[in-house]
């Protein structure tokens, strides 16, 4: 799978999974796990990499802050609990 598209597919879960765990849902050890997958992912992309899909896909680097954005505030909300 292509790094940005893992990303963002691992971030798509996080956010479902937030809202799982709002609505009561224990989520927590599967919510560890995607952290823990996105984190890898994000590590083991050389910076070179990194760099030319940035300028080569600058929108879907907008979604992916977009989405961590979304996922941030989840996660707060669940913290206040």
């Amino acid at each position: 799978m292509h790094p940005l598209a893992d990303i963002e597919a691992t971030l798509d879960l996080l956010i479902q999974n937030s809202r799982q765990m709002q609505s009561g849902a224990d989520c927590a050890a599967r919510q560890e796990e995607l952290l823990d997958h996105l984190m890898s992912v994000e590590r083991d992309m050389d910076e070179d990499v990194k760099a030319c899909l940035l300028r080569a896909t600058p929108h879907r680097y907008t979604e992916i802050k977009e989405k961590i954005t979304q996922f941030s505030r989840l996660n707060l909300d669940l913290i206040k609990r």
